[in-house]
């Protein structure tokens, strides 16, 4: 039925679909409704894609999405229904995203016609859901996978911003709350003084003019390899299931990015892309 491409991707998703099953299964009652909230982050993916899409006129197919949940495949089935931008937007003002697309907003967006300003505030709705669990939760290992992955939102949002010439009291209402000193210190450096600043905080060896796709990948390995060593000393909890689905998230994202990249000849650039995750 499937073949090439359509295949692998019904393939990885099958298996990552599987896979929140399983862990679901493994949870603590407790802690269902903090992994819902966590694991909405593929649902906000899901929305990036559809409205990326719905914005430039081009089709959308299941296989470009993870539809992780029930509601997630309900709402974007309304979205990929939208005839248009303009309905999807109607959609989400009707669905939980509400206080996302706000009026205010899609005027802004009507002015600039920027797509970033939905990814923006996509990103800190999600990442203020993830900011109240981990000041909720007593374990240890949830609280340093949380501020971690907020961490590298904030981090990755100021040089993005700064690449494009944001000053930093033009950036600081765009980041999720709770800046760590990290990101206080970036907010005060040029693009390339925050490199050499990561290099130094994080042990990394990125050049001045790494781009901010090399220092993605090198912050995100490095926030990896932490975790794998919390992981080898902690007994099966919220947490260790926490990173068990971090770390299966970026196996999947490893494995579609060198399946792609292999089909439409970029391998230079996966070397970029792509790193291992050793156990």
């Amino acid at each position: 039925k499937y073949s090439g491409l359509e295949l692998v991707s019904k393939a990885l998703h099958h298996n990552f679909v599987s896979t929140m099953q399983q862990l679901d299964e493994l949870l603590p009652p407790h802690a269902r409704n903090d992994f819902q909230i966590i694991t909405g982050e593929l649902e906000v993916l899901d929305l990036k894609t559809i409205l990326a899409k719905k914005i430039l006129g081009r089709p959308i197919t299941e296989e470009e999405l993870f539809l992780a949940t029930k509601e997630t495949r309900a709402l974007a089935a309304d979205l990929i229904a939208a005839k248009d931008a303009d309905a999807a937007f109607h959609v989400l003002r009707k669905s939980s995203y509400a206080s996302v697309f706000t009026a205010e907003l899609l005027s802004e967006y009507s002015k600039t016609k920027n797509y970033r300003i939905f990814v923006d505030a996509l990103n800190k709705f999600l990442y203020a859901q993830l900011a109240i669990v981990m000041q909720s939760n007593n374990d240890v290992l949830v609280k340093y996978l949380l501020s971690s992955r907020i961490d590298l939102l904030n981090i990755m949002l100021v040089l993005r911003l700064k690449k494009q010439g944001f000053k930093s009291e033009e950036i600081t209402p765009r980041l999720a709350n709770g800046l760590s000193r990290h990101v206080k210190k970036l907010l005060d450096l040029s693009f390339e003084e925050c490199v050499r600043e990561l290099n130094q905080s994080f042990g990394l060896a990125l050049p001045e003019n790494a781009s901010v796709v090399q220092i993605e990948v090198a912050i995100e390995k490095r926030f990896v390899e932490k975790s794998l060593k919390a992981f080898r000393m902690s007994v099966l909890s919220f947490g260790t299931i926490l990173g068990y689905y971090y770390l299966k998230t970026i196996e999947i994202g490893n494995i579609q990015k060198i399946v792609f990249g292999t089909h439409f000849g970029v391998k230079d650039e996966l070397k970029q892309m792509v790193y291992a995750i050793s156990t």
